[in-house]
């Protein structure tokens, strides 16, 4: 059902899958070294804590799935707990993403070699455009397992027993996309029923029985998944914190958090049509043509599934909105520009063999707009590392400085806690975890402090217990934090001013240290310096 193979010889085919391959290597090594932010401070903070043999959600939590730290886990495992470890394994993702979208479009496209520009308007657009914020997130993560399951839905047929195994492959593919997102599972649920209306559509005899084999093939992919992350968690005895953490947790947080303003939704839309702009063109071509002549396309009825639920997603997340949400749709965006493409060479095909153009050259012609949009990003990440690595052969810590002016300032920081004369022991930060990294300190309790808007009251009430119990041996109080510690919760600045001495001020906010004397509890108020507050990165 994905459409007849294409003509090409084997040589051009393997040019061009070696070509894109290369280019997405190349685009993917300008971000290896990229600092991180406060998003990623969380996550290398998790799969530490995972390496040193702590349980999820116990010994750390955050309001994420299990997917996004066992990930950060596995890289630091393989690679090291740095931006370059981290980096790496998210560059051999998306390479491993490059190949499944170049070989499983293949018969998508009129030419087979067009699938390796939609590996490069994927992948290679997200390379050049995320910023250190951006970079491996959720939403761009989840592209392989959703594009997997998405491919072996569109690939059902007239063989029941294949229906059963692809369901059953996209039904794992779309676990593995749930551990790192609960929300994402209305997408599969699209996929399987935009495979059930194409079979019904090209005339196959859909029998209730072989409906019920195929979804339920689907749902027991996806429940063998989710047994096995139940049992970790259970052996772990972490299951009621998992179940807490993935069900009961979002509707109240949705009800208590600030919702986002409108106009980050929209600068947010506008960063993403902003790389997209000149394959908007070609994404019309492309959804013109579907409707007018091809509106059982698997594929393209796959990716627009894909595109209008994820939209109703991001927008659904009304407290958050940041642009890296966006990249939920890059997949899709960028398949069917591509698609759009494949349609304009093949009907300009004949002016242009009266040209004298072949169709490698016509598709280059037609790919300027979009090839230049990638040029500038790429060529502006290119020039920091060649400016300071080459020029001005200050190495990694002063490119990272340059892009994350924080990673300075945070550093002049926590300096004082490598001093021969610092206590030694974990500490807390009510701030940005980037202090925890770049200090090299462990956080004194299972919640590392960031982002307080999103966290709920009984967390606020059980952390000053867990300070009492852990009793670290520092903590930080970031200016922006000051206010909404004192009306949330009396107990922390009651324990913090008992048993901690104000020791300075950082360009951020206020450093305590424990002092050996009693441990008795006074009311007591925290001040936070109006007029400094602290840049916070999005979440």
């Amino acid at each position: 059902m994905l459409g007849p193979a294409s003509h090409d010889s084997p040589l051009t085919v393997t040019l061009w899958f070696v070509g894109a391959a290369v280019a997405v290597i190349l685009c993917g090594a300008l971000n290896l070294y990229m600092p991180f932010v406060a998003d990623q401070a969380v996550a290398i903070l998790a799969g530490k804590a995972l390496n040193a043999g702590g349980t999820l959600y116990v010994d750390f939590w955050d309001n994420k799935m299990p997917g996004l730290f066992w990930f950060y886990w596995a890289a630091g495992r393989l690679f090291g707990f740095t931006e370059f470890g981290i980096h790496l394994l998210e560059l051999i993702w998306m390479t491993g993403f490059a190949f499944v979208l170049m070989f499983g479009l293949r018969r998508y496209y009129l030419h087979s070699w067009l699938s390796a520009i939609s590996a490069l308007a994927v992948v290679g657009v997200y390379q050049v455009s995320a910023e250190p914020f951006q970079l491996t997130q959720i939403e761009i993560l989840v592209g392989l397992p959703v594009f997997l399951s998405a491919l072996l839905a569109a690939s059902v047929g007239a063989s029941v027993k294949g229906n059963v195994v692809r369901g059953f492959l996209s039904g794992l593919c779309a676990g593995v996309a749930v551990c790192f997102k609960l929300a994402y599972a209305p997408i599969f649920v699209g996929f399987w029923l935009v495979a059930t209306y194409t079979l019904a559509a090209d005339g196959f005899a859909l029998r209730s029985k072989q409906v019920v084999w195929m979804w339920g093939a689907v749902s027991g992919g996806v429940a063998i998944v989710l047994a096995a992350v139940s049992l970790k968690f259970y052996t772990d005895g972490a299951l009621y914190e998992l179940y807490w953490t993935a069900f009961v947790y979002p509707p109240i947080a949705l009800e208590t958090a600030p919702p986002a303003p409108y106009y980050r939704l929209i600068a947010s839309a506008t960063y993403f049509a902003a790389y997209y702009t000149a394959w908007l063109v070609y994404i019309a071509i492309a959804l013109v043509h579907w409707w007018r002549v091809d509106r059982r396309n698997p594929i393209t009825l796959m990716m627009l599934a894909w595109f209008v639920i994820g939209a109703v997603l991001i927008y659904i997340q009304t407290f958050s909105w940041w642009s890296y949400h966006f990249y939920l749709l890059f997949a899709p965006a960028g398949i069917l520009g591509v698609k759009g493409l494949d349609i304009t060479a093949r009907f300009l095909s004949r002016t242009a063999m009266s040209l004298g153009l072949g169709p490698v050259a016509l598709v280059g012609i037609l790919t300027v707009p979009c090839v230049g949009a990638l040029l500038l990003p790429a060529s502006q990440k290119a020039f920091n590392y060649v400016h300071v690595f080459l020029r001005e052969h200050k190495g990694i810590k002063l490119f990272q400085e340059t892009v994350n002016p924080k990673y300075a300032k945070i550093r002049a920081g926590t300096r004082f806690l490598n001093d021969s004369e610092a206590r030694p022991g974990k500490i807390y930060v009510f701030g940005d975890p980037l202090y925890y990294y770049l200090s090299g300190r462990e956080p004194a309790a299972p919640i590392v402090g960031w982002p307080w808007e999103y966290f709920l009251d009984v967390q606020f009430r059980e952390l000053p217990g867990q300070l009492e119990s852990s009793r670290p041996a520092y903590i930080f109080i970031d200016y922006k934090n000051a206010a909404e510690i004192n009306e949330r919760q009396a107990g922390v600045p009651q324990f913090v001013l008992s048993h901690y001495t104000e020791l300075f001020d950082d360009n951020y906010g206020t450093w305590f240290g424990a002092k050996p004397g009693s441990w008795n509890k006074r009311t007591a108020t925290i001040s936070g310096q109006s007029g400094q507050s602290s840049d916070s990165s999005s979440r």
